[in-house]
């Protein structure tokens, strides 16, 4: 089994991202599109929670989506999270 890097190199933390452009006032013609898309991904973290398959649960923690993948967050667990993303996706859960 691999042991996955949780260095940056694997993860975006998107929430932030949003957020810092947010702060800057040369892009403030994207509030709201950006608003629109802090919706559309938090309705979509909702429904893949919902969905619970191993690969879009992978990718949305790599995206720090799921509140237990965000390093800001009290109950984010590095070790839980690597030992997720290093799940073997079965064929049946694709």
């Amino acid at each position: 089994m691999k042991k996955t890097d949780l260095s940056s190199e694997w993860r975006v933390h998107l929430p932030n991202l949003i957020k810092e452009i947010f702060k800057s006032k040369d892009v403030q013609i994207l509030k709201i599109p950006l608003t629109i898309l802090t919706q559309i991904l938090a309705k979509l973290a909702k429904r893949a929670i919902e969905l619970d398959d191993t690969k879009l649960n992978q990718l949305m923690m790599r995206l720090c989506l799921y509140e237990e993948s965000d390093p800001c967050v009290k109950g984010y667990s590095e070790k839980k999270i690597r030992e997720y993303l290093d799940r073997e996706v079965n064929h049946d859960n694709q």
